[in-house]
Parts: C-alpha cells; structure tokens; sequence
C-alpha cells in the first residue's frame, strides 16, 4: 500500500510539472502569435495520426 502512494504522488508530480510546461509554451506561443500556419499544420497531422490510428484499429484482426 505504502509503495503504491508512493507511486501515485510521484507520478502526479511529474503529471503536474508536464502539464505546467505545456501551458507555459502554449501560452508564450500564443503570445507572439507565432502559431499561425504552424497551428494549422498541427492540427492537421494531429486528425491524420487519430484518422491512421483508427485505421489500423478497425482493420486489426481482432
């Protein structure tokens, strides 16, 4: 039990300084408005990876 709390709390603070990262970046890039045609083409890829995932779920023989 101790050894799993553990767990939790460290990956919880790891969880915590990623997302806090993510949102600085985000927030200095939205920012400078340096997104604009790089925003599009990642979202973009981002549907094409979802798109090619679901893909290979709905073929996959099982």
């Amino acid at each position: 039990m101790l050894l799993g709390t553990l767990f939790n709390l460290g990956g919880t603070a790891v969880n915590l300084v990623v997302a806090l990262l993510a949102h600085r970046v985000a927030r200095g890039l939205a920012a400078r408005r340096a997104v604009g045609g790089a925003g599009t083409w990642l979202q973009r890829a981002c549907g094409a990876l979802f798109v090619g995932l679901g893909l290979k779920l709905a073929l996959s023989p099982r």
